[in-house]
C-alpha cells in the first residue's frame, strides 16, 4: 500500500504522530482489512515502523475495533526495549482501555508482570485509581 512507503520518511515523534495518528490510523479504521499490515511493521528493525504498528490501530480502538489484533500486536511488542515503541504501545493500550475497559483491564492484568513499566503506566493513565494501583503493583514487587 502506498501509505506504507510513507513510514520511511518518519524521523521524529512529531512526524510519526502527524502521519500515523492523523492519516494512516483513520485509513485503517475505515477499511479494517488493512489492519493486518501492522504485523509486518511490528517486525521491522525501524523503531518508527514498530511504533506505527501500535498507533495505526488507535482510531479503531476508539471504535471498539481490533481487540484481537491489539492483543496479538501487544504480545509481540512487549519485549521491545525501544522507548518510542513502548510509548506507542502504551498509548494504544490506554485508548483501548478507555473505550473497552471490560476486555482491556483483564488483558492488562494478565500481562502486567512482563510488560515494561512505561507501557503499563501509560496504559493505566485514565483508569480509576484503585485499578491503576492494582495493575502497577506487579512492578513494585519486582524491584
Amino acid at each position: 500500500m502506498l501509505f506504507e512507503s510513507w513510514l520511511d520518511r518518519i524521523g521524529s515523534w512529531a512526524d510519526h504522530d502527524a502521519l500515523v495518528h492523523y492519516l494512516i490510523a483513520p485509513m485503517i479504521a475505515s477499511e479494517p482489512e488493512r489492519a493486518k499490515t501492522v504485523f509486518r511493521w511490528a517486525k521491522s528493525a525501524n523503531r518508527w515502523h514498530r511504533c506505527a504498528a501500535c498507533v495505526a490501530l488507535i482510531r479503531g480502538a476508539r471504535g471498539k475495533m481490533f481487540f484481537p489484533e491489539i492483543k496479538k500486536l501487544s504480545n509481540s511488542l512487549l519485549a521491545d526495549e525501544d522507548d518510542m515503541v513502548q510509548k506507542g504501545l502504551g498509548w494504544l493500550l490506554r485508548e483501548t482501555a478507555k473505550f473497552d475497559a471490560k476486555r482491556t483491564i483483564p488483558y492488562l492484568m494478565k500481562i502486567r508482570g512482563r510488560a515494561p513499566r512505561l507501557v503499563l503506566r501509560t496504559a493505566c493513565e485514565t483508569l480509576p485509581l484503585a485499578t491503576r494501583k492494582r495493575l502497577l503493583a506487579a512492578h513494585i514487587r519486582r524491584k
